[in-house]
């Protein structure tokens, strides 16, 4: 397996430019397999709110429990792309790109061609990243961000040259505020890397905090550097703030459990629930889960220590944001716990072991279940972009959305009986087809909802005089509420459709 090593090495420049390249079209065919799935309400807020401008988009995330950097991108790629369904969620698969590169780039420079080869081909397969990669939401920008920022601190504290280093540390510095104004959880990220760098400069060593402190350049130099992250986050702290207040309010997030624990690493390598690990895949996962535990401790060995320090930065950015998650979901605070939130931690999973497989490839005794492992991680992804391509889209009310549009008569409308199913409706909006909605206060009076208020797209206050405008249309409603008896004073139902959550009634005029 040396041979295999020495061949990359030797033909570096090419596979440099060859892999990025393939896995590049690889990602984009993947993403082009559901580029057109249904939306969920996420996404649709998403399409939703940059139907304003800037200034409206910063006041409405001021009161969700986002920030706003995603919905500014998001905005200024639409002027570019366009505001279709394809266009706009074209933006993340722009950034996944950017993610795969940035990834690549990190392995090679840090570890080696044939980890980056490995590491960045699973990543790209991994299912998670698939699933969330060309979803209109902030996760790929994440991803981005966060792998650039980590590539930047492992050079920053390579570095030898005190001028270089002090500009890696600034940039590294504006990557963690710009994290912070695309989405909070890369905050965990940044926790895990200050437990990395702090382990680097010795401080959990004897008197190591108090060498720091004596040591006035390196102390200086990490006061600047966080206080600019913070400084380039001032504008938006306290809208921060009050968000985290409205979040500790209550939330829909349950608590945390032991499922939710190992959903962790049953979604990001198989995209399934950890319930529905049954028959050959429970067998798989803990065969992979051994050998992966195994060629961890070999490798982690037998390798320099240059490699097995920055090997403990990725452990670190795999095991610290759960962690921190869970601990801040413990009563008396509110659960924040979800898998998606730690997407960068998912990618990264696959990234290590890529790391271990090209190490152990390199030794006498590990290189046959490296080639098992490496083999079973690709059944796992396999697996995973099959469950991701497969995943039902029957629970979004897009997709039932599209399904009436295909048959309905030419300017009917689709009336939606909630500003929830309101907003995943109107991404489907047409001039043949309009989705309508009748506005009831009382229903929604905060946050994600609010835009509603400002963007008055076919919404209506009186009812009956829209229904004497229509000989006929559709009215959309979840299946455990019956429909409006208003509607039914001067229309009939004419058909009915029905599914898991939604019941659909075409009426007419009687």
């Amino acid at each position: 397996m040396d041979k295999l090593t020495h061949f990359f090495e030797k033909h570096a420049k090419i596979f440099k430019v060859i892999v990025p390249v393939f896995l590049i079209l690889l990602y984009i065919g993947l993403c082009a397999l559901n580029i057109n799935s249904s939306t969920w309400f996420d996404e649709s807020y998403s399409a939703y709110l940059i139907r304003g401008n800037f200034f409206d988009i910063w006041s409405m995330t001021s009161i969700d429990v986002h920030p706003p950097l995603f919905y500014f991108l998001l905005k200024l790629w639409s002027f570019i792309a366009g505001t279709s369904l394809v266009a706009l969620r074209s933006m993340s698969v722009f950034f996944g790109i950017v993610s795969i590169i940035l990834l690549f780039r990190l392995l090679c420079r840090h570890f080696n061609l044939t980890a980056a080869i490995i590491g960045s081909f699973f990543f790209t397969l991994s299912p998670m990243f698939i699933r969330y990669g060309q979803e209109m939401r902030m996760y790929t920008v994440v991803i981005a961000l966060v792998i650039a920022a980590t590539d930047v601190m492992l050079c920053a504290l390579d570095t030898k040259d005190p001028k270089k280093s002090r500009h890696l540390w600034f940039l590294y510095a504006v990557l963690i505020a710009l994290g912070m104004w695309t989405h909070y959880f890369t905050a965990l990220a940044w926790i895990a890397h200050l437990a990395y760098i702090l382990y680097r400069q010795g401080v959990f060593t004897k008197d190591g905090l108090k060498r720091l402190w004596q040591d006035k350049p390196r102390r200086n130099l990490m006061l600047q550097t966080y206080g600019l992250a913070v400084a380039c986050y001032i504008p938006w702290i306290l809208f921060f703030l009050k968000q985290s207040a409205s979040v500790q309010g209550g939330f829909w997030i349950g608590p945390v459990n032991l499922e939710a624990l190992a959903n962790f690493f049953s979604e990001s390598l198989l995209y399934v629930a950890p319930r529905e690990l049954k028959d050959w895949l429970l067998p798989l996962t803990i065969t992979l889960l051994v050998l992966i535990i195994f060629l961890s401790l070999q490798v982690f060995h037998r390798i320099d220590q240059q490699h097995r320090k920055k090997l403990l930065a990725v452990l670190a950015l795999i095991f610290i944001p759960p962690i921190t998650l869970i601990i801040l979901s413990l009563p008396p605070l509110s659960p924040v716990y979800m898998t998606r939130y730690m997407i960068f931690s998912l990618a990264l999973i696959w990234a290590f072991c890529g790391i271990i497989i090209a190490f152990a490839l390199t030794g006498s005794h590990e290189h046959k279940p490296a080639l098992v492992a490496m083999g079973l991680l690709a059944i796992c992804a396999i697996t995973g972009v099959v469950n991701v391509t497969n995943r039902e889209p029957n629970g979004y009310v897009g997709y039932t959305v599209q399904d009436v549009m295909s048959i309905a008569k030419p300017g009917e409308p689709l009336l939606m009986d909630s500003v929830w199913n309101y907003y995943d409706g109107v991404v489907y909006d047409s001039a043949e087809h309009p989705v309508a909605f009748y506005r009831d206060w009382s229903e929604y009076e905060y946050g994600s909802l609010e835009p509603v208020r400002e963007y008055h797209h076919n919404l209506f206050d009186n009812l009956d005089e829209w229904l004497s405008e229509h000989d006929s249309f559709w009215v959309f409603y979840n299946n455990d509420k019956d429909i409006n008896e208003e509607l039914l004073k001067h229309h009939k139902i004419n058909q009915t459709i029905s599914n898991d959550r939604y019941n659909v009634y075409h009426l007419v005029k009687k």
